[in-house]
């Protein structure tokens, strides 16, 4: 009997979990449309201190008041990858223009801490080959600039809320800044550009775009990829099919 497939979702936004997890389900969907992702059982929450090890700086943080927290944030992620089809989703944002890509800061360290990881893990498993496998199954989202950048190519409901909550004040603002959808990605600080602002990610999210975005071959080109690079993810999504009545 196969073992239960888990991901466990880190992310560096407060309240993203549950906008990480349907960006994440809405992925693995198009990898596979026969999947069945949406069980509740699938998706974990992190414990509370590994969460706020994850938000903003800290997970990348090297001063040594966040070390405490930056272990048990480590040891939480090895502890769900050790276990049989155990996949870790890691949000956080590019901080920086889609063009500027290379400078992002936090894609530079998110190198440092993997080796982290991948030190805490070789503790349980020695062979090399075993900790690269086990390694394989934490997955990176990374929007450039961030997450809104993203969202924000769902138009319609952008314009929709933008009707809801301003009497469409801004249809005009939002259509020319959604009229070349490649560079929304060029927007810093997208959250103040666009009417919303944070406000109604948990509601655009289900209305994202995901082959949209995947064609625009920018950020979110480069996250599919790398799941679908990870072939126990590939396998693991195949195993859910029989699971579904």
């Amino acid at each position: 009997m196969l073992a239960k497939f888990t991901v466990l979702i880190l992310t560096e936004d407060k309240a993203g979990w549950e906008v990480v997890r349907t960006i994440v389900g809405k992925s693995f969907q198009e990898i596979d449309p026969e999947a069945n992702v949406w069980p509740d059982d699938l998706w974990s929450r992190p414990t509370e201190k590994a969460a706020r090890a994850a938000r903003g700086s800290y997970w990348k943080s090297t001063a040594e008041r966040d070390e405490p927290d930056r272990r048990e944030l480590i040891r939480e992620i090895t502890t769900h990858l050790l276990r049989p089809r155990g996949f870790v989703v890691f949000h956080f944002d590019g901080d920086e223009p889609w063009s500027r890509r290379g400078h992002s800061e936090n894609v530079a360290k998110w190198s440092r801490f993997c080796v982290h990881v991948a030190q805490n893990i070789q503790q349980h498993r020695k062979d090399p080959e075993l900790v690269s496998d086990t390694l394989s199954r934490l997955l990176r989202v990374t929007p450039f600039y961030c997450m809104e950048s993203w969202l924000y190519l769902a138009t319609n409901s952008v314009l929709a809320e933008c009707t809801s909550s301003h009497g469409a004040a801004h249809h005009d603002v939002i259509r020319a800044l959604a009229s070349v959808t490649s560079q929304i990605a060029e927007v810093v600080q997208p959250w103040k550009a666009w009417c919303l602002g944070k406000t109604a990610n948990d509601r655009l999210v289900h209305s994202f775009p995901t082959m949209e975005a995947y064609e625009l071959q920018q950020s979110f080109h480069e996250t599919m990829e790398r799941m679908m690079a990870c072939a126990d993810l590939v396998e693991a999504l195949k195993s859910t099919r029989r699971e579904r009545t």
